[in-house]
């Protein structure tokens, strides 16, 4: 099928959440565990108004966002004028990925619909030397972003997170300001034969 992975692993759908209702945020709770090693997440997108940007934090265990500074991304942008743009963050308390991620055409957002893999979100390294300074929970993702008057990006990113204490069991998408309108996100894990 088309999610068919080398070495015939499986992708197994664990969560999905999609509606068509103005939230303020949409996420997935407890869908990272110690059971795969590597997700893929889907997602498409419409924001509720112009102007606004998506963003990403990873959940803990207990529901509640990681907001501290421990995302480190770097991200490139090719606008549908052919300009390619990039932008690169450290220490940021989430992961901005749309409303001209790159510095692109798409200030006015429309929506944004892509995937994401996500590497090893929940186990906490141990054990290594300087592990206060390690990134773990890496992901990479390409998507396409789209403003109100057919505008499109393209955007391909890839990040890690500061190693801290909390496991990262969860996934949240929101707007900068305002509401997500609509949304589709599924968490798929990969399981390895």
């Amino acid at each position: 099928g088309a999610w068919a992975a080398a070495g015939d692993g499986k992708y197994i759908k664990i969560a999905n959440n999609s509606g068509t209702n103005s939230v303020g945020a949409a996420y997935i709770n407890d869908c990272f565990s110690t059971t795969y090693r590597t997700y893929v997440v889907t997602f498409q997108f419409e924001n509720d108004r112009n102007g606004n940007q998506i963003w990403l934090r990873f959940l803990k265990d207990n529901d509640s966002e990681i907001s501290g500074a421990y995302y480190r991304y770097a991200s490139q942008q090719l606008n549908n004028a052919g300009t390619e743009t990039y932008i690169t963050a450290n220490d940021s308390s989430y992961w901005r990925m749309t409303g001209g991620t790159a510095g692109g055409n798409t200030a006015v957002f429309g929506g944004c619909y892509g995937f994401m893999y996500v590497h090893n979100p929940y186990t906490i390294a141990s054990g290594q030397a300087g592990a206060g300074n390690l990134y773990r929970c890496g992901w990479n993702a390409h998507y396409n972003e789209y403003d109100d008057s057919g505008n499109v990006g393209n955007t391909v990113s890839t990040g890690m997170l500061l190693q801290n204490s909390d496991n990262v069991a969860g996934i949240q998408f929101m707007p900068s300001a305002n509401y997500i309108a609509k949304r589709n996100i599924t968490v798929w894990g990969l399981k390895e034969y």
